[in-house]
């Protein structure tokens, strides 16, 4: 199985490692080597594990003794040229991977909208969140469509992220602030 920095695994073979067993009920992919002659393609770091001495320790290991878990957030490094994004205000923006410019320079990507603006990456955190404004916040993330052309922005695909919404906090008698009432007032209804 392919593994990406920041999932979460755990060990499937009771034999194969004396550390990273099914023991290993728990660990994080903390680094991820491409094309080894050795077959020890992943460092793992063990989060939970029997034996509580081995939790925080690193171990190199083959990636076919590990299942996934859960997979690492959706971030930054992420973002592949072609894909197109979705901000919190609706508009619809195609990644650019590596590009230089005038005037912000050299970019690990910018955000190109189909009506000529840009947005930068160096704005952004690995969250997607936007440094300024949340309205720029990355709300979804599309994956590159198989169209004739890339310069089309997709209508109606499904998106490959989208971020969570944040549940609101909200008092009674905020609620009836806003509504400009009493508390007493207020009655919460189900839906």
């Amino acid at each position: 199985m392919k593994f990406k920095v920041g999932d979460i695994i755990k060990g499937i073979d009771k034999n194969r490692y004396s550390r990273t067993s099914t023991d290993m009920t728990r660990g994080t992919v903390t680094e991820v080597f491409e094309n080894t002659k050795d077959g020890c393609d992943i460092e793992v770091q063990i989060l939970e594990h029997t034996d509580p001495d081995e939790i925080g320790e690193l171990y190199i290991v083959e990636s076919k003794y590990f299942e996934l878990i859960e997979h690492a957030p959706f971030g930054k490094s992420d973002l592949k040229t072609g894909m197109q994004v979705r901000t919190n205000a609706g508009r619809l923006y195609m990644v650019l991977e590596n590009i230089d410019t005038k005037v912000y320079g050299k970019q690990q990507f910018i955000l190109a909208n189909f009506e000529g603006g840009f947005l930068c990456g160096s704005d952004y955190d690995d969250e997607l969140k936007h440094a300024d404004h949340s309205k720029y916040d990355i709300a979804k993330v599309y994956d590159v469509p198989v169209t004739s052309s890339i310069l089309k922005p997709l209508r109606c695909a499904a998106p490959i992220w989208k971020r969570e919404e944040e549940p609101i906090g909200v008092t009674i008698k905020e609620i009836a602030d806003w509504k400009g009432v009493s508390p007493e007032r207020i009655r919460i209804r189900e839906d």
